[in-house]
């Protein structure tokens, strides 16, 4: 027996067997922890040609998310920048406390406001030529260096 008798855990997992494995008592629940930053590790491919960055923050009940678009499967050519902002809170129970992951927590994700910054005159110019998305002239190409 090992010298553990001031933890049930212990003595519960040195007097088990193959044939009779320990019962353990589940720890409690913690609540969860949002604050935090979640940023890809390299450069995503996603269907359509397109290649991504994303980058995720939270911090007390509010979020910043960023979306780099790319041209090329480095990462080295940008197109967009499209960006939201915003509060979360917990989601309310699904009915009938039906979980879609056991033992996870749902978050609804509320944009307050959102942004779009263009590095590709292609787009541009497919953006000015569309009635709907502003008047005449409000979109232009921003450079910047990687």
């Amino acid at each position: 027996m090992l010298q553990t008798a001031d933890c049930e855990a212990c003595v519960a997992l040195d007097r088990s067997s193959a044939t009779n494995p320990p019962s353990l008592v589940a720890a409690p629940r913690l609540p969860p922890y949002m604050s935090g930053e979640w940023v890809s590790t390299r450069c995503e491919t996603r269907p359509m040609g397109l290649f991504l960055r994303r980058r995720l923050r939270v911090s007390g009940r509010t979020w910043h998310a960023e979306f780099r678009f790319f041209s090329d499967p480095k990462c080295t050519a940008p197109t967009l920048v499209a960006a939201a902002e915003g509060r979360y809170v917990a989601a309310k129970p699904l009915p009938g406390g039906v979980q879609r992951v056991p033992g996870a927590v749902d978050f609804d994700f509320m944009v307050d406001r959102g942004f779009l910054t263009l590095h590709d005159k292609g787009l541009v110019t497919s953006l000015q030529k569309d009635k709907k998305c502003g008047p005449p002239g409000v979109w232009q190409v921003i450079f910047f260096c990687v």
